[in-house]
């Protein structure tokens, strides 16, 4: 069983440090979906991240929208140093030279456990059996409306459904849980889809938009 894992259940703080642990000095391709359905409206947020096995080079990208707004941010850093550029709407900002310390490239490799202990503690995910993804054998964790646990305990849930894809060394490969309210309830659905990839095989590539930003800077100087 992967660490934290039992018959009984799943330890999200031990399986989440074994997440963290596994990713230490690896490449790797993260992306994660959320979609919140309330009274206050809908909400989507798209997250996608690659980072090398020092954790030195970054490309990030993150769009959100609600409330009749979009925004997106794009992060790239490399050597300590890093280009961001930020979209409301029709307007977009580009800044570069920054120090990687400053922007979210700087907390991806140190949130990575914190997100699988933020999903997982929503239920108590119990092992359901093995399923083969790419010849690699992975644990199924499953959870249901009578498992949940965390965030939707004292919320009016009408169905809850939770998968987990982890390997033996406690490695998340997928997460994705679907959620959806009971009548009157301030939730109408939420669903969140997390997914590690290309473990150790990442390459993170320069985007198009970072040369295009320093030519115009050079072009402006």
């Amino acid at each position: 069983m992967p660490p934290g894992v039992s018959d009984d259940g799943t330890n999200a703080t031990a399986l989440a440090a074994a997440h963290q642990d596994a990713l230490a000095g690896q490449s790797y391709t993260v992306s994660l979906d959320t979609d919140l359905d309330s009274a206050a409206g809908n909400r989507t947020l798209h997250f996608e991240a690659q980072t090398n096995a020092a954790g030195d080079r970054v490309v990030l990208s993150q769009r959100s929208a609600g409330g009749g707004q979009s925004m997106s941010l794009d992060v790239f850093a490399a050597n300590g140093t890093a280009a961001v550029r930020q979209t409301a709407g029709n307007r977009s900002t580009v800044s570069t030279g920054l120090e990687q310390s400053q922007t979210p490239a700087n907390r991806l490799r140190s949130g990575a456990g914190a997100d699988v202990h933020r999903l997982v503690a929503i239920a108590n995910f119990t092992p359901t059996g093995v399923r083969t993804v790419d010849g690699e054998p992975l644990v199924v964790l499953e959870a249901d409306g009578d498992d949940v646990a965390g965030t939707f305990a004292e919320s009016n849930v009408s169905s809850f459904n939770g998968t987990v894809l982890v390997d033996e060394q406690g490695l998340v490969h997928s997460l994705s849980i679907d959620v959806r309210g009971s009548q009157g309830s301030a939730l109408d659905s939420a669903s969140f889809s997390l997914s590690y990839s290309d473990v150790g095989e990442t390459t993170v590539k320069r985007p198009s938009w970072v040369e295009q930003a320093e030519e115009a800077n050079a072009t402006q100087s």
